[in-house]
């Protein structure tokens, strides 16, 4: 899993390129997530457009970060889900709960 960090205003943007379906990833992932809450960023769009395939530990991964943003008080969106991604999102519900837009300009002016 690559991961490519850039700001756009008071909006942190993080791509991840590659699968998210196995431990290591997603410790990564939700360890980078949770840093940007300790340096008191408020709002984060997780681009997924270069994810070719999430899992079940992934869908955990995403989940436990949207818990622990909400409890910091941090607001995160997604964007860019390809076809494959969206459809484990809507068989595991997550679309009726994220805040998911077809892409990180979109999720970046939802804000």
């Amino acid at each position: 899993m690559e991961f490519n960090i850039r700001k756009h205003n008071d909006i942190t943007i993080i791509s991840l390129k590659g699968k998210l379906i196995s431990t290591p990833e997603t410790q990564e992932l939700r360890k980078l997530v949770v840093s940007y809450f300790e340096k008191d960023i408020k709002k984060i769009v997780i681009d997924l457009k270069n994810v070719d395939w999430i899992g079940s530990v992934g869908i955990g991964a995403i989940t436990g970060c949207v818990i622990e943003a909400h409890s910091a008080g941090v607001d995160i969106r997604f964007a860019g889900l390809n076809e494959k991604v969206r459809r484990v999102m809507e068989i595991a519900k997550l679309d009726q709960v994220l805040k998911i837009f077809n892409s990180v300009e979109q999720a970046a002016q939802s804000f």
